[in-house]
């Protein structure tokens, strides 16, 4: 059987052409896994809902704030008791 022989010209053609449409199908997946990964987003997760406005959230805060110490002054009171007992 003879063989053609191509040229080298047209193998590098033929190497551009084939380059290009792998380029076009990798961004062609990519682009498919973001919407696939926005879709799973949107049907997985809930959306972030903040109700109230913002002096609301400000007070809110402050109350956590308040919580926070309270229990960080029952922490350091036990932390001293439990110390002073080990030292006796």
């Amino acid at each position: 059987m003879a063989e053609k022989k191509v040229s080298t010209s047209r193998k590098n053609q033929i190497k551009s052409l084939m380059l290009q449409i792998s380029q076009t199908i990798l961004e062609e997946e990519a682009r498919e896994a973001k919407r696939e990964k926005i879709r799973h987003m949107e049907e997985n997760c809930p959306s972030v809902s903040i109700p109230g406005t913002m002096p609301d959230l400000q007070e809110l805060c402050r109350k956590i704030h308040k919580q926070i110490d309270l229990l960080d002054e029952e922490r350091y009171d036990m932390e001293n008791k439990v110390n002073k007992s080990d030292k006796e």
